[in-house]
């Protein structure tokens, strides 16, 4: 199956509650893209682009992606098979390798392979770093179609480059509404991949290396590599921030990925 090339290859989601502090980084959030829930329980969401009616098509796709999809099993049984699709521990880059080129190049070409070869064979949506314990009680706390459900369907079906913050009042659900909103993230990428813990734990996960000093040098050769293979995708953080007490030791990380998500772009200058 050829994988059609997208224009906006890479973009990342936090899911924050209302009172996480984040850096300051409006240099690499576009204006608008900043999406809340009003306390009343009504969605907002302010689009940074034109084109309305594609966005509103877009919009309509995400909310069937999401219906139908959720009708096929239990929440716990999707975690479950949405968290067998990511490469093994077995590919893991270790510090004392990661001076040899070799080495590193073939652990970024079998990484990206693996993806590409999940979008192939359609497992195009993936969860990592949810506990067995953590499966177990989201299956059993299921309630859809909740405000900030439709705000993450909302934003992973007109998903672009670069970066989206949403932010949610505590106990609003984030956790579970993001899990039944990813389906929609087919919308508008060929891969989606919700990453649930610490920023700092669940990118050494996500790039298999063993150590967080490799993943800056690990991820600029994944992203371009992805989109040479044709794989566009949605990384979204949940509990990143909340669940690493050195989030804010990241910040040079952190403003790498978002470089180099607004920079995985193809050449054309269209939008669409």
């Amino acid at each position: 199956m050829s994988r059609p090339r997208s224009r906006a290859m890479v973009a990342l989601v936090l899911t924050l509650t209302a009172t996480s502090h984040f850096f300051n980084l409006r240099c690499f959030v576009r204006p608008g893209a900043r999406y809340t829930t009003h306390p009343a329980g009504r969605s907002h969401v302010r689009y940074a682009f034109p084109g309305g009616e594609s966005v509103a098509a877009a919009i309509a796709t995400g909310f069937e992606a999401v219906e139908n999809f959720n009708k096929m099993g239990q929440s716990a049984d999707l975690i479950q098979k949405w968290s067998s699709v990511m490469p093994g521990a077995e590919l893991k880059l270790e510090v004392d390798k990661s001076t040899d080129d070799n080495i590193v190049l073939k652990h970024v070409e079998k990484l990206c392979e693996e993806i590409a070869l999940a979008v192939d064979n359609n497992k195009t949506i993936s969860v990592l770093g949810i506990s067995s314990q953590r499966q177990a009680n989201l299956g059993t706390r299921v309630v859809d179609d909740t405000p900030f459900q439709k705000l993450m369907t909302k934003v992973l079906a007109v998903n672009r480059s670069g970066c989206t913050a949403v932010h949610a009042e505590p106990g609003m659900g984030k956790s579970i509404a993001s899990l039944r909103a990813l389906p929609a993230g087919r919308v508008s990428k060929n891969y989606t991949v919700l990453l649930d813990g610490g920023f700092r734990a669940e990118m050494m996960r996500f790039f298999r290396v063993s150590s967080f000093e490799l993943v800056v040098s690990v991820a600029r050769m994944v992203f371009p590599a992805l989109t040479q293979a044709g794989v566009s995708m949605n990384m979204i953080f949940d509990n990143g921030v909340e669940d690493d007490e050195d989030f804010h030791k990241s910040r040079a990380e952190w403003i790498f990925l978002l470089k180099a998500a607004y920079e995985s772009r193809s050449l054309s200058n269209e939008d669409w």
